[in-house]
């Protein structure tokens, strides 16, 4: 999820959110494909059709009012490599679940996040950051919302995700 969150978020910086979500509708299609080949995992006729219903449906309803935002072509490109790694995630996620329970695969997933964007803002921001998130952690108005979306949504999500591909 690190590489998949990192390329989305450079990508729409430099496209617009309406090509996110139609290159985000890609994963179910590509992760079909990639599990094909990596894991011999041929999908029934049911599967392959919601995952191009899925697809179709979404660039049906972002560009139903024909502004498509601003597409560019380092954006697309940077998106791509998101829906690679969703994609490749998505299965490496599957081909782990007999070695790794649900929760080792999560708790790896949640920690790679945490050392990869700490340092990513280390990076950015220098020594002056861990000061400044620890001021910033004093208010609960950031607190709470960072909580819930951090511990709550996202680690929620991730078991549920890890438990579905076991």
């Amino acid at each position: 999820p690190f590489f998949y969150h990192f390329f989305e978020a450079l990508g729409i910086n430099r496209s617009s959110s309406v090509l996110a979500g139609i290159m985000n509708a890609i994963i179910p299609v590509c992760t079909t494909a990639v599990s094909a080949l990596v894991l011999k995992e041929s999908p029934t006729k049911k599967q392959a059709f919601f995952a191009c219903f899925s697809l179709l449906f979404v660039i049906l309803v972002t560009l139903g009012d024909g502004d498509a935002g601003n597409v560019t072509l380092p954006g697309f490109l940077l998106l791509s490599v998101c829906v690679a790694s969703g994609s490749t995630f998505s299965t490496l996620s599957r081909v782990t679940s007999g070695d790794f329970s649900a929760f080792e695969r999560t708790y790896m997933m949640v920690a790679i996040g945490f050392v990869g964007f700490m340092a990513l803002a280390l990076i950015k921001f220098g020594e002056g950051y861990p000061a400044a998130v620890a001021e910033a952690f004093k208010d609960p108005n950031f607190t709470f919302p960072l909580l819930y979306l951090s511990v709550v949504t996202t680690t929620f999500s991730l078991i549920l995700f890890n438990y579905a591909t076991t």
